[in-house]
């Protein structure tokens, strides 16, 4: 409530103001008090940044697949995902939050028919890259190729040795680890 009402003060033009409670409740009680000191509009857009910087904790993929059955064995027994909620209508899962490590993406599978239908053109993951920073992406190229799936070579770019899939819908994903081993060098190259 103090943001919007010091926002809504620079706005107007003032020079310097005094820290108050906006809300309707305090209004009514005579809350309105004057901070011990006075702020300017520069230091009171400084203070409303970082509240709305600090109240921002991550970002999660929304990504839409065509067959959520297909989709949950590549992200659940391909990957190694956890599924942690989920959606279920008609006794299907429609949709899900799925999470390894510290990444998580969601899954939803729309209906093809009726009010919430959606009939993609082509496959919907076409230029969508996701990237998953990891500890070791070897070791995830290694537990990834056990389980018969199929990833690029790792390759070394921009300092970080990185491997590649694509899921079931065409999505892109990537997985990276920071190295010191030199530019465009392949896993084989170390093997040799």
């Amino acid at each position: 409530m103090q943001l919007v009402h010091l926002a809504s003060c620079a706005k107007r033009g003032a020079k310097r103001f005094y820290w108050a409670c906006a809300s309707r409740a305090c209004a009514q009680k005579n809350h309105f008090r004057a901070a011990p000191r006075r702020l300017s509009v520069e230091r009171c857009t400084m203070i409303a940044a970082a509240k709305t910087d600090a109240n921002i904790r991550s970002v999660v993929p929304f990504l839409s697949v065509l067959d959520m059955d297909r989709s949950l064995r590549y992200y659940l027994d391909g990957l190694g995902f956890t599924m942690r909620n989920k959606w279920i209508v008609d006794g299907r899962v429609r949709w899900c939050w799925l999470e390894r490590g510290g990444a998580a993406l969601m899954l939803q599978e729309f209906a093809k028919e009726g009010r919430d239908s959606w009939a993609p053109q082509g496959k919907v993951g076409d230029g969508v890259s996701l990237w998953f920073i990891c500890d070791n992406a070897l070791a995830l190229y290694a537990e990834i190729m056990s389980r018969s799936m199929e990833a690029s070579e790792p390759q070394v770019g921009n300092g970080m040795w990185v491997t590649t899939l694509s899921d079931p819908d065409g999505y892109r994903i990537n997985f990276e680890s920071a190295t010191d081993a030199p530019e465009d060098t392949r896993l084989s190259d170390l093997k040799t």
